[in-house]
């Protein structure tokens, strides 16, 4: 039997091979396994929800306590800006995308016909 080193240690082949199918067996099972998420994002936050859009200029808060993506699609949108304190307003040079928002972070959406405003959690 060769033997070889793994982390310092000095372990045979037939050891090594053990372990790399006791590996493969263990995440196998783990890709198998079926957890229910209904109502949750995989890191267990609440689901992706939509926004309710007011009128225009339309400002979103980020009030949770995590990192948000806010998805702005559709309507006719001439204007997406972004701020921290909802005093400075940063143009984002954008009229759809994802924005990622920290906690109390904001969007100013400027639109004449209303858009689709998803938030998701991170």
């Amino acid at each position: 039997m060769s033997a070889y080193p793994v982390i310092g240690v000095t372990k045979t082949l037939e050891d090594a091979k053990k372990n790399f199918d006791n590996l493969r067996e263990y995440f196998s099972g783990l890709a198998k396994k079926s957890v229910s998420t209904a109502g949750t994002s995989n890191k267990g936050m609440a689901a992706e929800n939509s926004i309710a859009v007011g009128l225009s200029p339309f400002i979103f808060q980020n009030t949770r306590k995590y990192d948000n993506s806010v998805i702005v699609s559709g309507g006719t949108v001439s204007d997406i800006k972004w701020s921290r304190d909802q005093i400075n307003f940063y143009e984002t040079g954008q009229s759809s995308g994802m924005f990622l928002l920290s906690p109390g972070d904001s969007l100013k959406v400027t639109y004449s016909s209303v858009p689709t405003m998803t938030q998701v959690p991170r």
